[in-house]
Order: structure tokens, then sequence, then C-alpha cells
């Protein structure tokens, strides 16, 4: 489609229309989005300004989300149901007792509730091959853990916030905070993953990431912990997208050393991000393909180029496949 301007020139069309498969969150009628300060957000920011600009500070998404994070989304759905019962269970306890109807009693109504939070999308257009990766990965970690796991759930879903005392603003959203009791108590976060494939890199990546180190430095720094037992850390709990689906846990307890490094990298971001506008948030070529595909904006910076920050900003919607943050 083109439009000609009053010279009968044609000019770059700036809003498309496509047909593209409902967002979980859409699917679900839920409201969704990364934590407003967390590792999503400050990604965005190492990675390029412009995506800092355009995501951070002006809430442009894609209309519909790439594969990996919609799997990942529904993932963390279904899972979020399952320990959100098994609360509810443990809950009914006068005080905590080390038993196994304590920890497994409510297994069976738990993994009902996982397979329920999943069948919203066995109708759903574009969701077929999802909806049976799910359901199938959901069969085998549910066989691998459902006696095992001795979990006191703290939390599901937990918030915590750092405001600027440190130098910057951090926030996450813990998937799961639990105090664990295969052995002497410790209390742990869990924060569930879906993959390609388990491999080494996969496995030792997480010790050195910036999600889960950034996790732990922030229990430590605001969570009183003198009400829980020793903490040690975080699990993170992987299950594989393979043809037959795999478990597997990697466990991250950085050193004070590593944490103090992690805190004075993201000071330093934080000063880095604030020059951005005074630069007009520049494109980072170097960002454009990424290990993983491309950034969510690259359609829009290869098509339009010259747009300068105050035309983004003056922009009455997106274009080009693109959203505001929560609408519809």
């Amino acid at each position: 489609m083109s439009i000609l301007d009053e010279d009968g020139q044609g000019v770059r069309v700036t809003t498309i229309q496509t047909t593209v498969r409902r967002r979980p969150d859409e699917v679900l009628g839920i409201e969704g989005g990364a934590s407003r300060r967390g590792s999503t957000y400050w990604r965005r920011a190492i990675e390029c300004p412009r995506e800092h600009l355009l995501a951070n500070e002006l809430g442009w998404e894609p209309a519909a989300l790439g594969d990996p994070l919609t799997f990942g989304l529904i993932w963390h759905y279904c899972l979020e149901a399952y320990y959100r019962v098994i609360q509810e269970h443990q809950n009914v306890f006068p005080a905590f007792e080390s038993t196994k109807d304590y920890f497994w009693g409510a297994n069976e109504e738990a993994e009902i509730a996982a397979y329920q939070a999943l069948v919203p999308f066995a109708g759903e257009p574009g969701y077929e091959k999802c909806f049976e990766k799910i359901s199938q990965m959901l069969d085998v970690y549910f066989e691998r853990y459902r006696r095992e796991d001795k979990w006191q759930i703290v939390g599901v879903e937990v918030e915590l916030a750092s405001e600027m005392r440190h130098g910057f603003e951090y926030t996450t959203r813990l998937d799961l905070m639990v105090v664990d009791h295969a052995s002497e108590p410790a209390l742990k976060i869990i924060e569930h993953k879906s993959s390609y494939r388990l491999d080494r890199n996969v496995l030792e990546g997480y010790t050195q990431d910036f999600q889960t180190i950034g996790q732990v430095w922030l229990v430590e720094a605001e969570l009183d912990l003198e009400k829980y037992p020793p903490f040690v850390g975080s699990v993170i709990n992987i299950v594989s997208k393979e043809s037959t689906p795999k478990c597997a846990r990697s466990y991250c307890q950085p050193s004070k050393y590593v944490l103090a490094s992690w805190q004075r990298s993201m000071q330093a971001l934080s000063v880095q991000a604030d020059y951005f506008e005074a630069l007009d948030y520049p494109q980072n070529f170097a960002s454009c393909s990424r290990k993983f595909g491309r950034c969510q904006f690259f359609e829009l910076c290869r098509t339009f180029p010259d747009l300068g920050v105050g035309d983004l900003k003056g922009m009455g919607d997106p274009i080009l496949g693109l959203r505001r943050k929560g609408a519809a």
C-alpha cells in the first residue's frame, strides 16, 4: 500500500494492518508485563539506548510476542497456579509440620490447577504447538518432583524493590520463595525457566546471570533475613522443550564479592542511562541482531532510521505492528 503526498510523490506507510496471535495476557484476561525496574528494564538499557527510549520510556511493545517469551509466560503461569494451591494447603495448618501431608497433601489438586491454567490456550489460534508442548512438560515435571520437594512455601510471585538509596532503582518479582526442608532448613529463591535444551552452557550460565544475581542481591539488601532460616541463594528450576522434556536444577549462591561487583555495575549503568537523553538515545547497531533473534524494534529502526526522539515522542500511536503497553 502507498500513500501520495500533495505533490503526487510516494511516502512511507506509517501503519500496517496485520492479524496476529493474541498475547498470553490477553487470552488470560490478566495484566501482563515484567517487573517495573527489573532485569528486563535494565537489559534494554544495556543493549541499546534507542530500545531503552521506546520500551522503557515510551512504553512501546510488539503487538504480538515471539515464541520464546510467549512460551515462558505461559509456563510461569501454570507453575504459579500449581504452587499457589500448595501454599493454600500449607496455610491451613496451625503451624509448620514437617510431614508428607504438609508437603505433598495437595499435589493432586495443584496439578489439576496447573493444567486448568493452560486450558484457555487449547482452542486459541496460534497456540496449538505451545499447548501440546507445555502439557507434556507439566507431565514430566510432576512425575519428577511431586514426591521429592520438601518446600515450605513462603511466597508466590513475591515483589521486592530497592529504591535509590543504593544509587539505582531495582525491582523484581520472585517466582517462588521457599524454606527447603530436604536437610537443614534453608531459605531459597526458586526461579522457573524453560529452555530449548539442557547443556553445560545453560546450567552454568545462570550462576553468573544478571537477573539471578540481582534477585539474590535484592533479597539480601531488602528482606529481613533474621525472620528466616539461613538464605542460601537461588535454585534455577529448568524444564527443556526437547521432544522428550528433561528437568534440571542449577544453583546460584554468589559470594559477597560477586554481589558487591553487581551493585557497582548497576550504579555505573544507572549513571550511563541518565546520559542517554542528552545524546538523543542513539541506536546501538551492534544489538539489532542478537543470539536469539532480533531487537523488538528491528523493523522500526530499519524502516525509519531518520526518526528523531521528538518524532517518536510526538506520535499518537506506535507504528509497524507495535502498541503501547496495556493496549488491547
